[in-house]
């Protein structure tokens, strides 16, 4: 036996290499949820991003009907005015 290990019972069977399987299970294991890591933040991402794109077409739909409207009550004074001018005239 080599010096530098440590010193082992006559019947005792030493591997200085830990066994292959776990690790490539390990292995398997790791790349496996970093996969799953990958693939739910893809999912999530995109589901993300389809909610903002929903969002600012809501957001652009809502300032449009704000400014109809603002322009609307706008017009609609304007006529207003002049209808109550013209009647005042008369």
């Amino acid at each position: 036996m080599p010096a530098y290990l440590p010193a082992m019972p006559q019947n005792a069977c030493y591997d200085p290499c830990p066994p292959r399987v776990r690790v490539c299970d390990r292995d398997v294991q790791i790349a496996e949820l970093r996969q799953q890591l990958c693939n739910m933040r893809n999912q999530n991402h995109g589901d993300v991003r389809c909610m903002q794109e929903e969002v600012c077409n809501s957001e652009n739909r809502f300032r449009m009907l704000s400014d109809d409207k603002v322009r609307n009550d706008c017009e609609s004074r304007l006529i207003i005015d002049k209808t109550c001018s013209e009647v005042n005239d008369n």
